[in-house]
């Protein structure tokens, strides 16, 4: 871990990770977190009241890490991350959830020089194994790609003011993210 990681006033980006009974998945996304050579982020975890060990694992690292986050029943997974965002004090968020990882330490670090701009929403290249995800062009972004599409979540960041304004819809199980993004 650098040594500089530490929890500032001002974080200019949130790493949000949503957990429910994925004791394994999130402390490999916690390592992937934790692990960034870039400083100036918080890190929060939002868990679902876990039965696994979850809880454990959260409370072991909250306390060697400035990791802030709660682990009580919520409502979903949309509910979860609406608290994760309603906690966030970055000027972007990302969702990393459970067993979720950043493609390097570098990550971060990496993208920081495309949210200087103040870009609404940013969106890079995901990797899942042998699969690799682009994000589209601007002028590609409309109606139709909402509807065979989305952005890949675990390298999209959005500012936190746009996420404030429009929570993710709580009605819906799996696509209040592709209805916030269209709506962004």
């Amino acid at each position: 871990m650098p040594k500089q990681w530490e929890c500032g006033k001002f974080m200019k980006i949130s790493v949000i990770t949503i957990n429910y009974n994925n004791a394994k998945g999130l402390e490999k996304t916690i390592n992937s977190v934790i692990q960034q050579s870039y400083s100036d982020f918080e890190y929060i975890i939002i868990d679902g009241n876990s039965t696994d060990g979850s809880k454990e694992i959260f409370n072991d690292y909250k306390e060697k890490y400035p990791i802030k986050g709660v682990s009580e029943p919520d409502k979903g997974l949309y509910n979860a991350m609406n608290k994760g965002i309603d906690m966030a004090q970055g000027d972007y968020c990302i969702f990393m959830n459970s067993g979720d990882t950043f493609f390097d330490a570098s990550a971060l670090a990496n993208v920081e020089p495309y949210l200087k701009n103040n870009i609404g929403v940013v969106s890079g290249i995901g990797k899942a194994g042998i699969l690799t995800w682009y994000p589209p062009k601007p002028s590609n972004i409309n109606l139709t790609f909402f509807l065979k599409n989305s952005l890949n979540h675990q390298s999209t960041f959005v500012r936190r003011d746009i996420l404030l304004k429009h929570h993710f819809s709580e009605n819906y199980k799996i696509v209040s993210d592709t209805e916030f993004l269209f709506k962004a």
